[in-house]
């Protein structure tokens, strides 16, 4: 049964009845060392990925050939980039003596632990700062997610830049005591 499901499913894709994604090559492929992984690249060729050290896991910045190193500044062992976006923010995960995800932009690396579980991991970041990613709990279930930015609303900053202003201007004409 399953050599007739191949054959029909390659019989389909030669016919052009099944959508085929197409090779626009040919190709120039930039092979690493050993131990050495490429995981995401954005618009602007930066690319992330990490690299096995002495007993250690290291995740990098590759940009237009300049290499810099990642290592989250909390653990000792294991840091691995998985996702870069245009603005440059990373996404990855870092392991030592248990696994956490972090978010690294601008130099700063923060620490992204979904609440309902352990261990997170984020996958990618994309432009509008949208983080994908999956997190596991007690009984080994996996569970993806997406985490989106809070950003207030213009509605709402106006209210509040209104609602100081007011407490400032009434608290300027209180009479002093004293």
């Amino acid at each position: 049964m399953q050599r007739i499901v191949s054959v029909l499913f390659v019989s389909l894709v030669l016919a052009g009845a099944w959508p085929c994604p197409a090779w626009a090559g040919p190709f120039t492929f930039t092979i690493t060392g050993p131990d050495v992984l490429f995981n995401d690249i954005n618009r602007a060729g930066q690319i992330v990925g990490n690299f096995e050290c002495d007993a250690c896991t290291r995740g990098f910045l590759l940009t237009d050939g300049n290499f810099t190193p990642i290592a989250h500044p909390d653990v000792f062992s294991t840091t691995i980039p998985w996702g870069i976006n245009d603005a440059g923010q990373i996404v990855g995960g870092s392991f030592d003596s248990g696994a956490h995800a972090f978010l690294l932009s601008e130099g700063t690396f923060t620490t992204i632990d979904h609440p309902d579980g352990s261990p997170t991991v984020l996958s990618d970041i994309n432009d509008a700062g949208q983080i994908v990613g999956y997190f596991g709990d007690d009984h080994g279930d996996l569970y993806g997610f997406v985490a989106t930015p809070v950003v207030p609303e213009p509605g709402t900053l106006i209210m509040l830049s209104t609602g100081l202003v007011g407490l400032l201007w009434r608290r300027s004409r209180r009479p002093r005591r004293g």
